[in-house]
């Protein structure tokens, strides 16, 4: 994963700001990949803070003193964690001139652990510094956004992700896995594992070809389904597969609806509490478009003849 990040706009501009000299003392990074964020963050830290090999290799294993991150693993923020961020900002760093407090999931945390860092992020002690860590930013006080600098980690392309799944392993499954990971490499990393694949592209089939008849039964059938962003992108995969097999405009126009309406599902997608809901609204947007443009259709064919 290292080759795919370093060759972000975000990793850049972080790395030209510590060459120059220029580093802010806060930066949040925006990277809508759950899975792989605390690792991101953890490539990011080494850049900021800089050392020989045996250091950055410290950091990225958590080790280094001076970079602290949180939450703990397999752990969650707390307000314990911002008021120890604050009271240890306050000592002085062990192995150097610098501090670096690396915070994943930020997008997570309470607006009252926020408010605890307001003051630290907008006028740290000497030689202190935050890198913080989003899959969305919708959730992230303003109050907060104002004081950092925000690096920018947008979906990758389909041959970036596929390039990435070779290097770890080469698989028949890769490519097919990258079409459908809507540029989120953890999406495609998991599609390869096991049957995870066939899983994913039979319940995506079965929520395309759907109708408003059995639309409740398929909703309820997949309200739990673990990897609610990769089935989403597969439905947009089949959506567009669908389009470039015709140049009908009324098979076509639905189908552009479809897929907008997934973006936006898979932007705000954890904020989908009722999946269930999502899909039956997709499945009754997708059939409500179908018939208005065939009775537009119908009606231009009966204006014809008239």
């Amino acid at each position: 994963m290292e080759k795919l990040l370093s060759s972000t706009a975000a990793y850049r501009i972080l790395s030209s700001d510590k060459k120059s000299g220029r580093l802010s003392h806060a930066y949040m990074l925006h990277f809508p990949d759950a899975q792989n964020l605390r690792a991101a963050l953890r490539m990011l830290a080494a850049e900021m803070y800089g050392g020989d090999g045996h250091v950055k290799r410290q950091i990225k294993e958590e080790t280094w003193p001076d970079v602290r991150m949180y939450p703990a693993p397999g752990k969650k923020l707390s307000v314990d964690d911002a008021s120890e961020i604050v009271d240890d900002s306050a000592i002085r760093p062990s192995c150097g001139d610098t501090k670096i407090y690396v915070i994943s999931d930020f997008d997570l945390a309470t607006a009252l652990f926020q408010n605890k860092l307001l003051k630290s992020l907008e006028e740290p002690p000497e030689g202190i510094m935050f890198l913080l860590g989003a899959t969305s930013t919708a959730s992230v006080l303003t109050t907060v956004r104002s004081r950092v600098k925000t690096l920018e980690i947008p979906p990758f392309s389909v041959e970036e992700i596929y390039e990435a799944l070779e290097r770890e392993n080469h698989d028949d499954k890769n490519m097919d896995a990258a079409k459908a990971s809507g540029g989120i490499l953890s999406a495609a990393q998991n599609m390869v594992k096991g049957d995870r694949y066939n899983e994913l592209v039979s319940a995506a089939r079965e929520i395309f070809t759907a109708t408003k008849r059995n639309a409740g039964e398929i909703a309820a059938k997949y309200k739990d389904f673990k990897f609610k962003r990769e089935l989403m992108g597969e439905i947009e995969l089949l959506a567009h597969s669908a389009m470039t097999k015709s140049d009908d405009p009324i098979v076509v126009g639905p189908l552009l609806n479809l897929c907008e309406r997934i973006d936006r599902i898979i932007a705000d997608i954890r904020f989908n509490v009722y999946f269930s809901q999502v899909i039956f609204n997709l499945i009754m947007v997708k059939e409500g478009d179908k018939e208005k443009w065939e009775g537009f259709r119908d009606t231009e064919m009966k204006y014809d003849r008239n």
